[in-house]
């Protein structure tokens, strides 16, 4: 499992770390499921608005997808899309779906 970045705000500038394992994904998404924020707003465009659950199961969703594919880590995705909904399924799919092979 990734670690999560930590940002100390006791010192100004707030000292930030970000790990090694680092996953951007697993950072955003996971971090507001585990404070119980599955339905606060998490992303907002033209398309429509999304809590963080549901984008965490279009995320999920999505990277299922990329992996019936046979797409493994490492590999990489190119896949423009005519919407800006998108964006945060398909960039964080690919990420989030690395960071679940080791739960």
């Amino acid at each position: 499992m990734p670690s999560r970045s930590t940002a100390d705000h006791s010192v100004s500038p707030p000292a930030v770390r970000v790990p090694r394992d680092y996953n951007a994904a697993y950072d955003l998404i996971e971090r507001n499921l585990a404070a119980g924020r599955a339905a606060k707003l998490a992303y907002v465009d033209d398309a429509g608005q999304y809590t963080f659950g549901q984008l965490a199961e279009r995320v999920d969703r999505f990277g299922s997808g990329l992996r019936a594919m046979g797409l493994e880590m490492e590999h990489r995705v190119c896949s423009p899309s005519p919407t800006r909904s998108i964006f945060p399924r398909r960039s964080w799919a690919r990420s989030r779906r690395e960071s679940s092979r080791s739960r």
